[in-house]
């Protein structure tokens, strides 16, 4: 990934309701990230839930920085269905 910009999830923990998150990225975008990890706390336990919809907010959160930035976003696990609507989402903005 050399001189690429990107941001890459690169470990999800789940303990309980609680979901840890923990990404790096290209040094071109250090400076609009003061952190390394992203965390989320729900009202239930998530211990069960497919990795790929716990993703989801994350990459809600960062995908915007990412499309502006020209960075590419990598993640083990993604729903479908959600990146699907992110194109949907991606092709309106293009607009």
């Amino acid at each position: 990934m050399f001189g690429k910009k990107y941001i890459r999830f690169d470990k999800v923990s789940v303990r309980g309701r609680q979901v840890e998150i923990r990404f790096s990225c290209s040094k071109r975008l250090e400076k609009y990230l003061s952190a390394d990890k992203f965390y989320m706390e729900y009202d239930v336990a998530v211990d069960d839930v497919n990795r790929g919809l716990l993703a989801v907010p994350a990459v809600s959160a960062f995908v915007t920085l990412a499309w502006a930035a020209g960075a590419d976003i990598y993640v083990e696990e993604m729903d479908e269905t959600f990146l699907r609507s992110l194109e949907d989402v991606k092709a309106v903005m293009r607009r």
